[in-house]
């Protein structure tokens, strides 16, 4: 993002996922992912308040749900809500997604070619 930032490099989005990462439930670096986005945005990341907000929503809480960290998924929202300016597609994703039941994600995103998953976020 950086190097994005400071206007020398490009970035593109890769027609179809180049890498597929599978954790296990007791994965270390699921409990600290969310803090790891939550830490960069807020100090690293060269993004305006509504870009901010829509990481918040869409990555950072869905992070701390997956986790099983659940009052951070609230305090995360309510950070993205108060501070931030959250798009509508972000604002429709985050109760769907952290009010639909696990194995109904898992289902509807197996159902999802992979080529098209990035279209969806």
């Amino acid at each position: 993002m950086r190097l994005v930032a400071g206007g020398n490099v490009k970035a593109i989005m890769a027609e179809e996922a180049l890498v597929d990462l599978t954790e296990t439930a007791g994965s270390a670096a699921r409990s600290r992912k969310w803090r790891e986005s939550l830490a960069w945005v807020l100090a690293e990341a060269p993004v305006t308040k509504r870009q901010q907000a829509d990481i918040f929503l869409y990555t950072t809480a869905a992070f701390a749900r997956t986790a099983g960290y659940g009052r951070a998924v609230v305090r995360i929202a309510r950070r993205a809500l108060v501070e931030g300016q959250p798009g509508l597609p972000a604002c429709l994703f985050f109760p769907a997604f952290h009010l639909l039941p696990s194995r109904v994600l898992t289902r509807l995103a197996r159902a999802v070619p992979a080529s098209n998953r990035s279209q969806l976020w």
